[in-house]
């Protein structure tokens, strides 16, 4: 017997057949023959797994011809081959048909995605409209913060502005009163100059006076020792003379000590007037230099608020393209997608109506063909009623149940054979009692061209049966005559009755 393992017929690893001490084969380790891997069987789906073992079980049932043969004495080597080949047929079946099922589920996905995406198509462009919406809505609640950043930075550089207009103007001020004062200084100084002038001119004049006053005195005295008698007169008149040169030195003397007095005084003043103008002019400056700096930093704050100014004005306009270029895009998709929308909405509405079209003639066709069905059941039934079939309508005229059919139904409406000869002429115009399905058939048969019109008395009779019999049926059935009476079908089947006559 021939025992075969497991894993040589479901797919195990490699082996290779040996014959064991009983005379039967048994599998032998991978150190045999290695002539197939696993990896093709692992990636076998479970449908494929069951067609093998199916066909694993069907070659169990095809191994007793080759128990036969191995019996027989064929080559154990030659029975390995074939085990070996057959089994790598069955890999490759299966491998192949992994592939077709690989395929058919990838067209089975495509379909189902394919129709996923038909079906989704307006929730997409529904949810890309209002995703842009949101994307404008932000687009414009940014570029308002950026419109009140920009605002309250116009408000700042102007309260600079203003300030540094401030200090510029303070800083005039100053400016002019630090002239002011170096300008009084520098009168002063001149004053204090000519004064000091004055004042050595007085002192060098009363110098000069009092020496003239000296010498005019002992040149007085010298006159009087060097003359005689008469200068005793002169000097008894001498005191009062030098009593009046006396004062009037006196008054000079005085008049010079209060020049020099107030000159010192004004000179005092002006002193004083130039320390405190100096300091004054030392505050100026300090506060010039002060403000200077505080100008000079402030020029320093103004030129980065003034850079920082351009660069956000710089940003603000590239946001505002930026933003300009996707609203304009966003617009653009909105407007491809609104007329892809309203072409799909379109075609939709074309859709309904052919759909609504073909709906209209499918329930005219169920009418139709109800109403036909009716009607030839009802035939039918009057004239199985009576006992006619098909054959007989060849020669109606012959058949005695007919024509005693069609002679009762000629009784019920009054007309005698010797009208058949004009009908129409005695039924309508001179006994009026027919409704408006007489009058409807008789118009329907005498528009009928003479080429089918029958000529024999038995067609007219004939003709004559098939209306009153459709009228009965009409009548019979209660259906609405006005609905039917136009309709080319009824005309069609009535005019083929009609030629059948």
């Amino acid at each position: 017997m021939l025992s075969y393992g497991a894993e040589v017929l479901f797919g195990g690893g490699p082996a290779v057949f040996r014959k064991d001490a009983g005379g039967g084969l048994r599998s032998a380790g991978p150190a045999g023959l290695s002539g197939f891997h696993s990896q093709g069987w692992s990636r076998c789906s479970a449908s494929a797994s069951r067609r093998q073992l199916g066909s694993s079980t069907e070659s169990l049932e095809s191994l007793g011809p080759l128990n036969g043969e191995l019996r027989a004495g064929r080559n154990e080597k030659e029975v390995l081959q074939a085990l070996n080949d057959r089994f790598a047929g069955y890999i490759d079946k299966v491998r192949a048909l992994e592939v077709q099922n690989r395929q058919l589920e990838g067209e089975a996905a495509a379909l189902r995605q394919q129709q996923a995406g038909r079906s989704a198509l307006g929730e997409l462009y529904e949810r890309e409209i209002r995703e842009m919406r949101g994307a404008l809505v932000r687009a414009s609640n940014e570029k308002g913060q950026l419109r009140l950043e920009q605002e309250r930075l116009e408000e700042e550089v102007a309260a600079l502005r203003q300030r540094l207009d401030d200090e510029a103007r303070l800083r005039e001020e100053n400016e002019a009163a630090a002239r002011a004062l170096l300008k009084f200084t520098e009168q002063a100084q001149l004053t204090k100059g000519e004064l000091e002038k004055k004042l050595a001119a007085l002192r060098e004049e009363s110098l000069f006076l009092r020496r003239s006053h000296g010498d005019e005195v002992g040149e007085l005295l010298r006159q009087i020792q060097g003359s005689g008698p008469a200068a005793v007169f002169e000097l008894r008149e001498l005191p009062a003379v030098q009593s009046d040169v006396t004062s009037a030195l006196k008054e000079i003397r005085a008049q010079l000590e209060g020049h020099a007095f107030k000159s010192s005084l004004q000179l005092d003043k002006l002193s004083e007037t130039a320390r405190v103008n100096t300091d004054a002019i030392r505050n100026a400056q300090e506060e010039l230099s002060e403000y200077r700096r505080q100008l000079q930093s402030k020029t320093t704050e103004l030129e980065t608020l003034r850079g920082m100014k351009e660069s956000l004005e710089r940003q603000r306009l590239d946001i505002e393209d930026r933003h300009h270029l996707d609203v304009q895009s966003y617009q653009d998709t909105i407007g491809q997608l609104d007329n892809e929308l309203r072409n799909t909405k379109w075609e939709m509405a074309a859709q309904l109506r052919e759909y609504q079209d073909l709906l209209n003639v499918k329930m005219a066709l169920d009418i139709e063909i109800a109403a036909y069905s009716h009607l030839s059941g009802m035939v039918s039934g009057l004239l199985l009623e009576q006992g006619v079939g098909l054959d007989d309508l060849q020669d109606p005229l012959q058949n005695p149940v007919l024509l005693g059919f069609f002679k009762g139904l000629l009784f019920e409406q009054g007309v005698g054979l010797d009208d058949l000869q004009a009908p129409f002429q005695s039924c309508d115009i001179r006994r009026r009692s027919y409704t408006i399905s007489d009058r409807w058939l008789s118009s329907l048969f005498l528009t009928t061209s003479s080429d089918e019109a029958p000529t024999t008395s038995s067609g007219k009779l004939f003709h004559w049966l098939i209306v009153l019999t459709v009228r009965k049926f009409l009548l019979n059935s209660r259906l609405n005559f006005f609905l039917i009476s136009f309709h080319p079908f009824f005309l069609s089947v009535l005019r083929v009755l009609w030629k059948i006559a």
